[in-house]
């Protein structure tokens, strides 16, 4: 019986080390997943809630009175211009978070993932310089090619709640959050839906945006393969 055991652990033994050196177990794939946590207003679960029955509770300053949404219908129903000025950042917000739960809704399992569990500053630095909101006058897609970090006078990055990563530069502040992972271009690949939360340094500016990054090969490139208009 002892000779057995030994035989056994040393079976083990050898199989773990084989595997650790020939990197033959596949990690584990990231469930389908929605960063509820990050949508204010949304006050039923994800899941088993969907886009259609979602449920939320958010009020916003209209030109007529206090605007009350219940649903992400009713968001997407609404004129951005029937906002106060001042509170259709807010409105951009729940926009963005209503369009990510529809991608959501609509994305498939992934069968396999070349991105991290979770973000981190150094991987953000990595992203193309594309990866940012679209605030006009600006070519975005001149910098496909571009690292995002490549010339950020001051970048400074650091934690932000629910998963998001805070970038600060000398003109901006940005905060990158993964809204959900999912396969949503049916390739079999895991794709990744971000929410871009973007202010101006020296003034008022704010702005959001929602871009899905996909990637096909451990060493392919990142790409941004969709974007909020």
């Amino acid at each position: 019986m002892i000779g057995f055991q030994w035989r056994l652990i040393l079976a083990l033994t050898i199989f773990s080390l084989t595997v650790a050196a020939t990197g033959q177990v596949k990690p584990s794939i990231p469930q389908r997943m929605f960063n509820q946590q990050a949508f204010v207003g949304l006050i039923s679960d994800v899941p088993p809630a969907v886009y259609a029955t979602a449920k939320l509770d958010y009020e916003l300053d209209g030109a007529d009175g206090v605007m009350h949404f219940s649903s992400c219908q009713e968001i997407e129903n609404t004129d951005g211009k029937a906002i106060i000025e001042s509170q259709y950042g807010l409105f951009r917000l729940l926009t963005m978070n209503c369009l990510a739960l529809r991608r959501h809704t609509e994305g498939l399992d992934a069968t396999r993932s070349y991105f991290p569990l979770q973000l981190s500053g150094s991987f953000v630095a990595t992203l193309p310089a594309t990866v940012t909101v679209d605030i006009g006058g600006q070519n975005i897609e001149s910098k496909a090619e571009t690292p995002l970090r490549a010339a950020q006078k001051g970048w400074r990055a650091s934690r932000a709640p629910h998963g998001g990563i805070k970038i600060i530069t000398e003109g901006d502040e940005r905060t990158y959050l993964i809204m959900s992972r999912a396969d949503f271009d049916r390739d079999g690949n895991e794709d990744l839906l971000i929410r871009i939360d973007w202010a101006a340094r020296n003034g008022s500016g704010r702005a959001f945006d929602l871009v899905q990054l996909s990637k096909t090969s451990a060493n392919g490139p990142i790409l941004v393969s969709w974007r909020a208009h």
